[in-house]
């Protein structure tokens, strides 16, 4: 048990401590750091993988460890390694890909598994890149799937999100772990996987009582994560389906709401 570490917030990065235009604030970090120096530890829980979480943590003063991948991957940010990894199988990957192709040709895919990003070309519409790209590929074969998969990403062309979720949910029932980040894509993992399960296991590997867990966010990936918490907060640029069933809505993302929460439980508003 790390005795300095009396109790723990878990927060999204994209939208809640990030603000509008992708930076941490120093009233947010300022309060990080008073927090911490009150027993206080705030560990990122994201969709993120560890390589950009990592540039994050150490800009906005977070950790210990964090949660990455949605819950997949537990990570050490002092020591640069992984605490755990919950993978998608090999042929569970190829299956899903290859079926989901099938019945919805236009979905592009990416495979993620660890640092490594590999997507398919015309998964970013526009372009772009992406910060944890290692390669662009014309189609996601089982040669890129030979080890499993962190997560699979689907961008669900033709079909909207909730359609792709559905498709995916009725072809192999109880077999993944399904969610949403952001509005541009579905993201899969290991059954079982959710940022709620990454933080039990975050608390357990810092000692930290459950009783002692808040956290907060701003999408549906934070659900489950929130619901988890002793006490959840969802900001109020929040998405509506998390905004109900959070027990505090604070100020939005561009409003330091992290730094408002942080405020609230170093008072004693939540936690006994």
């Amino acid at each position: 048990m790390n005795e300095a570490i009396k109790a723990l917030l878990a927060t999204d990065l994209d939208g809640t401590l990030l603000n509008s235009k992708s930076r941490i604030s120093k009233i947010n970090i300022e309060a990080i750091h008073k927090a911490k120096e009150s027993g206080i530890a705030t560990i990122p829980a994201t969709a993120r993988s560890p390589r950009s979480t990592s540039e994050l943590a150490e800009i906005g003063q977070l950790g210990p460890i964090a949660v990455c991948a949605n819950g997949a991957i537990g990570w050490d940010l002092e020591n640069k390694e992984e605490i755990w990894h919950s993978l998608i199988p090999a042929g569970d990957a190829v299956n899903l890909v290859e079926q989901i192709r099938i019945m919805a040709p236009e979905v592009r895919f990416a495979r993620e598994f660890g640092l490594s990003f590999t997507p398919e070309a015309g998964f970013f519409p526009d372009g772009s890149e992406y910060l944890n790209i290692n390669e662009t590929v014309q189609i996601l074969t089982e040669k890129q799937l030979e080890l499993g998969a962190t997560k699979i990403l689907m961008r669900p062309n033709g079909i909207g999100q909730m359609g792709l979720a559905r498709l995916i949910a009725d072809h192999s029932p109880g077999r993944f772990s399904i969610t949403f980040g952001s509005i541009d894509w579905v993201e899969v993992m290991v059954h079982g996987v959710t940022k709620a399960t990454g933080l039990a296991r975050a608390a357990a590997w810092l000692g930290v009582r459950p009783s002692m867990v808040t956290a907060i966010g701003d999408h549906l990936n934070d659900i489950e994560m929130l619901q988890e918490a002793e006490v959840g907060a969802a900001v109020k640029n929040a998405h509506p389906d998390l905004i109900a069933v959070a027990d505090v809505v604070v100020p939005s993302n561009d409003e330091n709401g992290v730094a408002h929460f942080l405020g609230r439980i170093m008072r004693g508003d939540f936690l006994a």
